[in-house]
């Protein structure tokens, strides 16, 4: 009953939050330190998305290695299990990656590739939709020394998604802006297979600053919308044919509004 009540005033002062009128990157930090009280995850990970596209525009997080940041930004788009642009049309947008996998772990790229290396072994992802439009994500993992994901707390988040998702949509248009004049121009960056920038442009690293302004540091050297935009582009790549109304674009808001 004391555990009852105590997710029950979690649960409360999330969404609290939600209508607190907050920028999008307090919110995102706020709520997911809350949501860490009655969800423990050893690391975890929350961004906005565009809703147009589903490529990530921002993102913060802790716990995954920084060193697999760039491949962890580019799973969100590849194929995989609980990928976020499937949770979003699912009901509820909620997915567990042992049950998804049948228990077989190794079957999921993402496991394989960023989650056991680090230690890391169950998954819980959201897709933070309201109104069926998805407007970010929310990734947390546990180690393998803490029990799984229950079904209770994959129902918890489900339940708190579509308030989250709304305070997100209003925190993308909280606060005065900075308004500057935008004087940088088109920017060129070029990236190795590996996804490491090779050379990067005058006007490019002005964009590049400011878009870095809107998620941590630990998401590696590149703002996660170039990661999103790049990895879609190399699917391209790999095509026998590009329509070119199809080329990857993704819609980021600044803090100049």
């Amino acid at each position: 009953m004391a555990k009852k009540m105590a997710l029950e005033l979690i649960g409360q002062r999330i969404l609290r939050l939600c209508h607190a009128g907050l920028d999008s990157r307090t919110f995102q930090i706020d709520v997911v330190a809350a949501l860490l009280e009655a969800v423990p995850a050893d690391a975890w990970c929350i961004g906005t998305v565009d809703p147009a596209t589903l490529m990530m525009t921002s993102a913060f997080g802790e716990g995954f290695p920084r060193d697999k940041s760039a491949r962890f930004l580019q799973k969100y788009t590849e194929e995989d299990f609980n990928k976020f642009a499937d949770l979003a049309r699912s009901k509820p947008p909620v997915g567990l990656l042992i049950p998804a996998t049948g228990g077989d772990l190794e079957k999921s790229a993402r496991w394989r590739e960023i989650c056991h290396p680090a230690g890391l072994r169950d998954e819980l992802r959201a897709a933070l939709v309201i109104d069926g439009v998805c407007w970010g994500g929310l990734d947390l993992a546990r180690k393998d020394s803490a029990p799984d994901f229950s079904q209770q707390e994959a129902a918890y988040v489900a339940d708190l998604s579509a308030p989250i998702a709304a305070g997100l949509r209003a925190s993308l248009v909280i606060g005065n802006p900075d308004v500057q004049d935008a004087v940088f121009g088109p920017g060129l960056v070029i990236l190795s297979d590996d996804m490491e920038p090779e050379a990067i442009s005058s006007a490019a690293e002005g964009w590049l600053g400011r878009l870095r302004e809107l998620q941590s540091s630990w998401m590696g050297p590149l703002p996660s919308a170039v990661y999103a935009v790049a990895t879609k582009l190399r699917e391209f790549e790999s095509a026998a044919e590009v329509v070119s109304d199809r080329l990857p674009r993704v819609r980021v808001q600044l803090r100049g509004g």
